[in-house]
Parts: structure tokens; C-alpha cells; sequence
């Protein structure tokens, strides 16, 4: 569970590179979604809350919204989003935790990045 949340805060970390969406609420759905453990790993290694959406389906669901902003139903992908069900589950991050989970986090992206170089090309 720890290896697979420093994987997607790597991700994050890529996506959100302008600090604007740092500190965003991640939105989970799909098995891992239901497990409070999971969820709260994630939100300490992300240092963001997270919430689970009740739809199971995160992907049937993303693409038929994305379809929707293809067929005009809503203006852009995010006012589809917007049209979600709101969260029934919430976690925020633990600060102590969080601390612990950073040093963890800087080993796990040295190592990472070490055994493979095109990252760097993308964020340094």
C-alpha cells in the first residue's frame, strides 16, 4: 500500500508541478477507494485530503462524463466533475505521520529515479 501511494504522489508530483494544485483533495474511487486504511496512507504520503466517491466505477464513470463534454451536456471536464456525487468518506493527513512518511518518500524517489534516468528529463 505504501510503495503503490509514494508511486502516485510521484505522479503528483509531476502533474502538479506549479504548486497551484498541491495541495488539491485527491478523489478516489474503485476498490482501493473502500479501504480507510489505504486511504489514510494516502493522504499522509500526498500530504492531501483525500475523499472516495460513492461510485465504484471511477472509470465507467470518468469516461461517460468525458463523454457528456464531447456531446456538449456540460462545458469542460470540469464542470463534468462537478457533476458528481459529493464524497461520503473523508481522510486528512496526519502531520506527524506525514513527516515520517517524507523521509520514506525522498529514499523512495532517489531510489526511483536512479534506476531510471528519463525522469529527470521531466521533473528535477
Amino acid at each position: 500500500m505504501e510503495g503503490t501511494c509514494f508511486e502516485n504522489r510521484r505522479a503528483l508530483d509531476l502533474v502538479a508541478c506549479d504548486g497551484a494544485a498541491a495541495s488539491a483533495r485527491l478523489l478516489c474511487t474503485g476498490g482501493g477507494a473502500r479501504s480507510d486504511v489505504w486511504n489514510q496512507i494516502r493522504a499522509d504520503i500526498c500530504e492531501r485530503p483525500v475523499s472516495a466517491l460513492a461510485a465504484r466505477e471511477g472509470g465507467i464513470v470518468g469516461a461517460a462524463l468525458l463523454a457528456g463534454v464531447g456531446a456538449g451536456w456540460y462545458d469542460n471536464a470540469r464542470a463534468a466533475a462537478e457533476a458528481l456525487d459529493a464524497p461520503h468518506r473523508h481522510w486528512q493527513p496526519r502531520a506527524e505521520v506525514s513527516a515520517r512518511y517524507r523521509q520514506g518518500y525522498a529514499t523512495f524517489r532517489s531510489v526511483h529515479d536512479s534506476l531510471n534516468p528519463g525522469w529527470t528529463r521531466w521533473h528535477g
